[in-house]
């Protein structure tokens, strides 16, 4: 029942016209203090190490992308934002449960395509991270970076 909530936030409104988005506030009833329904877009930050979360320089760097998320286009055309040069992409359905044996191709695949590394999603990172560590691969988290989002 949306009248018990204080506030309303309408996410990706950025991917909507006005006249949609005004339309999408006015269905929401009568019962709703308008005033508190903001909207709001999320916004990539950049990419981060995801051994020690430091900012990435890019310069002349290349990546692979991998992700088991939703959108994964977004996902890409985020990572084009903030200036990432993905040489290949590697699509997982949403929600994938990363192997070990996962994770060797991709390592394998950054090597033999001569990237500096394989950027991936925070929901990702955090399921590879747990996988490789403590693991005779663990060393393969030095060459993962996750992309940041941001909202405003």
């Amino acid at each position: 029942d949306l009248s018990r909530a204080d506030i309303i936030i309408l996410t990706h409104a950025d991917k909507v016209d006005r006249d949609t988005l005004n339309n999408l506030k006015l269905s929401l009833g009568n019962n709703i203090n308008h005033n508190c329904i903001f909207s709001g877009k999320h916004v990539p930050v950049g990419i981060f190490s995801a051994l020690l979360m430091k900012k990435a320089k890019l310069t002349d760097e290349i990546f692979i992308a991998c992700a088991g998320i939703g959108s994964f286009d977004s996902f890409v055309q985020s990572l084009a934002q903030v200036g990432v040069f993905v040489e290949k992409s590697v699509e997982y359905q949403d929600h994938h449960n990363y192997t070990l044996s996962d994770l060797k191709h991709l390592f394998v695949l950054m090597e033999t395509i001569g990237c500096d590394g394989i950027v991936t999603t925070h929901k990702d990172c955090v399921k590879i991270n747990a996988l490789l560590a403590g693991s005779r691969f663990e060393f393969i988290r030095n060459y993962f970076y996750v992309l940041r989002i941001g909202f405003e």
